[in-house]
């Protein structure tokens, strides 16, 4: 009966796989040809996708093997398919200006071979697209347009109008999927730490209570692929711990990771020194494994923008030098006034949207304990140079956002932060309350950002204009739901 049910579900399995390789191949269908009269249509792919993971994760319930290492690869794909159903489950993309550029990128590339937005005439007088030497391009990174070609072949070889709204659903897809295997991979580095019901719970975290839900996953954001880099940067580097060949190979996802967030230089900075300090046989091959994405960025630029070195970080897309703290520029904002507000402000606090990273602050400070990881260490000064350079950022709330978005790329170190705490002290009862407690409140309040946040806050009073309005502990993104929430429950009971 069970080998029955298992051959059905394969058969399930496959159709909905073929109805969303059509709808991507022609943007939707119809058909007279129905089933029984039933009429054969389908324009949308998230539905389907969420029908397909549906699938696949009863047949992992059905097929769950005694065998650990069947077991650990089953975990790992059950993992991946319930977090990327969560991301799907909204049924909308959360996007911006910023993830403009992602969304068609991968269209030209496949069907011009090109990196350039010429033939997108709808985006031409967008204030995210510019026009540099003749063509008109992203301004930002397109790491994350790179990642998601694969997803993009279909509709590229179906030539669907790029206007067609598929791509909204598309671009939305793509960072999700990017997400869901940055937890994947973040599962199976801490496997390698921790037991697997400590790996689960971390994973979790990861996936429900930082960013990673409410933004990265959201769309083509810089952070989907940064993420996903970051994590199989770690993933080499704990794994290279005690295999010197995979701390070579850290150094191509962690040159990729600063390819498509070029302020992941600063948590790239002290891995670098980290592996020049402690695992120098590995230095060679470490350096040549970065050289690729460092060789293509280089090109990039000097074709499209006619500077090597140009970053993202400057309205002037010809400007490619400029002293990042000289106190006129970009980076003019009063540390402490920064610090404060990318770390406890109600509109945008880190330990406010996810206070499980108080934990990690601690586990990241039990490193320097007796017998702590040094990884960790080095690590750890890579989340504090990070935070700093923000805390100058003139835009340090991230503009239209929700959350600390801009520390998105820090959620997989400080994840990882959390192990310490498994291994390195007792988990007491008050440890226990304190984890559950915070683990709840951040997955609540990423929970609003993917599932209730419209975004208008930002909008009814331009925070971009009004950033005092990020302290105001009554009336933010986070309070306002649960005040309505409130407001309505007491509407129903009034009626009654």
């Amino acid at each position: 009966m069970r080998r029955i049910l298992s051959l059905s579900l394969v058969a399930v399995g496959v159709l909905l796989a073929v109805h969303i390789l059509v709808i991507l191949y022609t943007g939707g269908y119809a058909t007279g040809l129905g089933l029984g009269g039933i009429r054969l249509e389908g324009h949308n792919i998230t539905a389907p996708m969420i029908m397909l993971l549906g699938v696949g994760i009863v047949s992992l319930v059905l097929t769950r093997d005694t065998n650990r290492k069947l077991a650990c690869s089953h975990q790992a794909l059950f993992l991946f398919a319930v977090i990327l159903t969560v991301y799907l489950a909204n049924g909308r993309t959360i996007g911006a200006g910023d993830t403009l550029g992602a969304r068609f990128l991968p269209l030209s590339i496949l069907q011009r071979g090109s990196f350039t937005l010429d033939e997108f005439t709808f985006l031409h007088d967008s204030p995210f697209v510019v026009h540099v030497r003749g063509h008109y391009l992203s301004p930002y990174p397109i790491g994350a347009a790179l990642l998601a070609v694969p997803l993009y072949v279909p509709a590229a070889l179906g030539h669907v109008n790029p206007e067609h709204a598929m791509f909204d659903d598309l671009e939305k897809l793509s960072g999700a999927v990017f997400v869901s295997l940055s937890a994947l991979v973040l599962f199976v580095t801490l496997l390698r730490v921790v037991d697997r019901k400590a790996a689960v719970l971390i994973t979790l975290v990861y996936a429900f209570g930082t960013s990673s839900l409410s933004v990265s996953s959201q769309a083509l954001w810089q952070h989907s692929a940064s993420q996903l880099a970051l994590c199989a940067a770690l993933y080499c580097m704990v794994r290279g711990e005690r295999e010197d060949r995979w701390m070579m190979f850290a150094g191509f996802p962690l040159a990729f990771a600063v390819v498509s967030r070029p302020t992941d230089a600063f948590l790239a900075l002290p891995l670098a020194i980290y592996v020049i300090c402690h695992r120098r046989r590995s230095v060679g091959g470490f350096v040549l494994s970065s050289l690729p994405p460092i060789a293509f960025h280089v090109l990039y630029n000097a074709t499209y923008f006619g500077s090597a070195y140009r970053i993202q970080f400057f309205r002037s897309p010809e400007r490619a030098v400029v002293r990042f703290f000289d106190g006129v520029g970009q980076w003019r904002t009063p540390f402490w006034e920064g610090l404060s507000g990318i770390l406890f402000s109600p509109g945008r606090g880190l330990f406010v949207y996810t206070p499980i990273f108080l934990l990690s602050i601690v586990g990241l400070g039990l490193s320097w304990r007796k017998g702590g990881s040094v990884l960790l260490r080095y690590l750890g000064g890579g989340v504090v140079l990070t935070i700093f350079v923000y805390s100058k950022w003139f835009s340090w709330w991230g503009g239209y956002t929700y959350g600390p978005r801009l520390l998105a790329d820090l959620t997989p170190v400080l994840s990882l932060g959390l192990y310490p705490l498994m291994t390195q002290m007792p988990m007491t009862r008050t440890l226990r309350i304190a984890f559950v407690v915070l683990g709840i409140l951040s997955v609540g309040a990423h929970s609003i950002g993917a599932f209730v946040d419209d975004g208008s806050w930002n909008r009814d009073v331009d925070v971009d204009q009004s950033p005092g309005r990020l302290w105001d502990w009554k009336n933010n993104q986070l309070v306002n739901p649960m005040k309505s929430g409130w407001g309505v429950l007491a509407n129903v009971r009034a009626g009654r």
